[in-house]
């Protein structure tokens, strides 16, 4: 039968790329006859979903993922409330015909997978979140390996099911679904727009900056204090480059503090959370796109980066090297320690040159076409489920 139940309790709630993606399978699979709901404790993804028009069932579970020490603690208690709670909702959906469950956390993993094999289900888990200590030194690691035997895993990218067969040898069945975003049509802004929007983020912009972007969540893994430092080389050099980072999280305080520090406070600025129509201008605004991580299991920003033809500079962690090709469609740096510092500032200046940043970005464009459309998304989504 064409049917899902996505189910996910996090530990933290955010919209993210995790969350992105999960709506946009939802929607696809609506396209080709599915029905699609959701069970669970993030009051942002339960937002979108109902939004969206879809079937969404929110449950209390909050900060009860066994992925930190304080709720490995309380985690066997919390675990017979969960085993309870998995038999009541998963006879529900299984009396509303559902015989597929896709789950997204350790917790319902663990706990949830055990009732949905008894009952029947065709079991799917998620792999969004980098393989870390939260797993590997995770006392419930061997509870994840033995049930890994008796589902499908679905994973993004080709290094996350690499990371996944060292954790897991024996199981065979894991799917790759690169993520897709779901607006491939680039909007056109006139000049004006453009300016506008600039002049409200950036109180001294001139036309001849060259404009970098960040966009994503402001937290330590994204290397942004390695981005600072490569700024104040690149101003040594060039006072018209600019810093633009979209996005919120919690180190934002710090950040603020390190631009003050190092006396950026006119060339790098903080716009906050943009979607819609004002993330759309951010992306067509820039010059270039840079993402320094430490790990990542895709990188949706990316993806939006090279859609709208925008060469990047990156780290060669993860799966980043699945999007951008060195020399191709951006350039890649090994680390984001002060030795690759240099690296990344002549990468940049290298595409201070317009005709270089419009080649990288045709390329990247002609990439993001052939292998992250939204119709090959769609495909292979519905060939997984099928």
């Amino acid at each position: 039968m064409k049917n899902l139940l996505i189910v996910k309790f996090p530990f933290e709630s955010a919209w993210g790329g995790e969350e992105e993606v999960t709506l946009l399978l939802a929607k696809v699979l609506r396209k080709k006859k599915y029905q699609v709901k959701l069970l669970t404790s993030c009051p942002y993804l339960h937002e979108a979903f109902l939004k969206n028009k879809f079937i969404s069932k929110k449950f209390w579970f909050r900060k009860t993922d066994p992925v930190s020490k304080l709720s490995l603690l309380f985690f066997p208690l919390t675990a017979i409330c969960l085993f309870f709670s998995a038999w009541f909702w998963l006879l529900y959906f299984k009396r509303k015909k559902f015989n597929k469950v896709l789950f997204l956390r350790l917790q319902e993993k663990i706990i949830f997978t055990i009732v949905a094999k008894i009952l029947g289900y065709k079991v799917f888990w998620g792999e969004h979140c980098p393989i870390k200590r939260w797993l590997l030194k995770n006392p419930l690691l061997f509870a994840f390996k033995f049930l890994a035997k008796y589902i499908t895993f679905i994973t993004p990218s080709l290094k996350m099911k690499q990371k996944l067969l060292q954790i897991c040898p024996l199981n065979k069945a894991i799917k790759v679904l690169p993520n897709a975003i779901e607006n491939e049509i680039i909007p056109i802004f006139s000049y004006k727009e453009k300016k506008n929007f600039l002049i409200k983020k950036i109180y001294n912009y001139k036309k001849q900056d060259l404009l970098i972007g960040f966009a994503g969540r402001l937290s330590r893994e994204k290397g942004l204090f390695f981005v600072l430092k490569v700024m104040q080389e690149l101003i040594k050099k060039n006072k018209n480059i600019k810093l633009i980072i979209a996005g919120k999280g919690p180190l934002e305080k710090e950040i603020r503090k390190e631009i003050k520090k190092k006396s950026l406070q006119k060339n790098v600025f903080l716009c906050g959370f943009l979607q819609g129509k004002a993330l759309q201008q951010f992306f067509s605004c820039m010059d270039l796109f840079c993402l320094f991580s430490d790990f990542e299991t895709f990188g949706l920003t990316l993806l939006q980066a090279i859609s709208y033809s925008k060469p990047v500079v990156a780290t060669n962690k993860g799966a980043i090297a699945e999007i951008i090709i060195h020399q191709e469609n951006g350039f890649l740096i090994n680390d984001n320690t002060q030795k690759y510092a240099q690296n990344a500032v002549k990468y940049i200046s290298f595409l201070k040159e317009k005709k270089q940043r419009e080649k990288m970005g045709l390329k990247g464009r002609e990439i993001f076409l052939k292998n992250f459309s939204l119709i090959s998304f769609t495909q292979k989504a519905e060939k997984i489920f099928k």
